[in-house]
């Protein structure tokens, strides 16, 4: 009875308080903080076109599938199962929906989906609104962007829902907002999680609710990506060949390399750098270069003997198949960024010791893919092994791989039995 009660206030508090908020402070702030108002003025226009589609019910021809996920890398772990989905059943039409304006872009200009939408602010009549406008037969959510409305919405129309990749949410046992966040998990049809502990603990969350192991769908994504590079992603110019060793620096911020340039000063031999900045601000490219002495991407003739500062997006991927190693920045910070590319492309890994938010460093440097690096000690021994190897052993990471290669198929059949 307490459950319940504490589900319904936060409801009223949800509904009643902090969705009116948030929808009559928004624009607000659009059109006052000027630091943010490109990015809310874009977001009011996605708003509005979503509005507008939520005038035309969509055709009923053929099932639906709508899938939901926060941004653009999540949208990337979807992606994978959609093209099962497809491959299995083409008259299934997809739409998507995303949170935020970054993936809107990068959602519409993938083939494999037929429309995408911002997902509107989560207010129980728009989102009434919002599944009677698409009218899928089946939704997949990514990981756990799970919004009330949405599912109390998806749940009252009898849509079946699958959340995949999923993880544990961390306030399952909150005094208040636990019993709201639990009742939201139990309104699903099916949970697919990443890992045995997950499914574990997600089972405890909603004990009726249908819960599988099904690794996370990123590597297939990653590895499609490897194998489907378009010339302008061939940097193979620059490192022509594997016959020395080449260190990708993928997404680095300053602490990583402060702590590489203090490493490469007590090394006799030096390996070739390919460094991709975490964020590309001209003052830092510029230092960099002059730092390592490398040549700029944007403007410099390639030379396969020199390092070299890769100022461009998009790029980083269809670079680690060309090194011996790789560095994964932001480990010195709030957390490293993606392992899995590097991991996919067979590498040898290194990071700062914030490995705690990324469950695939965490397994990578269980099956000994992955240094933890936290002293300049550490990454001159690292630097000087992948030295002496030049090229690292595949074998410590096969099965790594092995045990998350296929699950978008696997993830795809599931969602499939609710497509009919």
């Amino acid at each position: 009875m307490r459950s319940s009660g504490s589900v319904r206030l936060v409801d009223a508090l949800y509904d009643g308080v902090a969705i009116p908020i948030l929808r009559a402070v928004l624009p607000a702030v659009a059109t006052t903080v000027r630091a943010v108002q490109p990015r809310l003025q874009a977001w009011s226009r996605e708003e509005q076109h979503t509005r507008d589609r939520l005038a035309v019910p969509a055709a009923t021809s053929g099932p639906r599938c709508w899938i939901h996920a926060a941004s653009v890398g999540e949208l990337e772990q979807l992606l994978p199962i959609v093209r099962e989905i497809r491959e299995r059943r083409p008259e299934v039409s997809v739409v998507a929906t995303v949170t935020s304006i970054s993936a809107i872009d990068h959602a519409r200009q993938s083939p494999l989906l037929d429309d995408a939408l911002l997902l509107p602010v989560d207010h129980l009549p728009t989102m009434r609104r919002l599944v009677a406008a698409l009218q899928p037969t089946a939704v997949v959510i990514n990981r756990y962007d799970l919004w009330r409305s949405m599912i109390r919405a998806l749940h009252e129309a009898r849509v079946p829902m699958v959340l995949v990749n999923a993880t544990a949410p961390t306030r399952a046992h909150h005094f208040l907002v636990g019993a709201w966040l639990t009742d939201t998990y139990r309104q699903l049809t099916e949970i697919l999680a990443i890992s045995e502990h997950h499914a574990e603990r997600l089972h405890q969350i909603a004990s009726h609710v249908p819960v599988s192991v099904v690794p996370d769908s990123r590597v297939d994504q990653v590895l499609y990506r490897l194998h489907h590079r378009t010339p302008a992603q061939d940097l193979s110019a620059w490192i022509p060949h594997r016959d020395y060793p080449t260190v990708i620096v993928g997404s680095a911020w300053p602490a990583d390399l402060d702590l590489l340039a203090s490493a490469l000063q007590e090394l006799p031999v030096q390996p070739r750098l390919v460094i991709v900045p975490h964020q590309l601000r001209e003052s830092e490219i510029v230092q960099t270069c002059l730092r390592f002495d490398a040549l700029r991407y944007s403007t410099d003739q390639p030379d396969p003997s020199r390092n070299v500062v890769v100022d461009a997006y998009g790029l980083l991927v269809g670079l680690y198949p060309l090194g011996t190693a790789a560095w994964v920045g932001g480990g010195f910070g709030a957390g490293v960024h993606s392992t899995t590319e590097p991991a996919c492309a067979g590498l040898p890994i290194a990071c700062g010791p914030n490995i705690h938010r990324s469950l695939d460093a965490q397994s990578l440097q269980q099956a000994g893919s992955l240094a933890v690096i936290t002293s300049v000690q550490e990454a001159q021994d690292w630097l000087r092994s992948q030295i002496v190897l030049a090229v690292g052993s595949v074998d410590t990471r096969s099965s790594w791989l092995e045990e998350r290669l296929g699950a978008s198929a696997t993830a795809a059949v599931h969602v499939l039995k609710y497509l009919s």
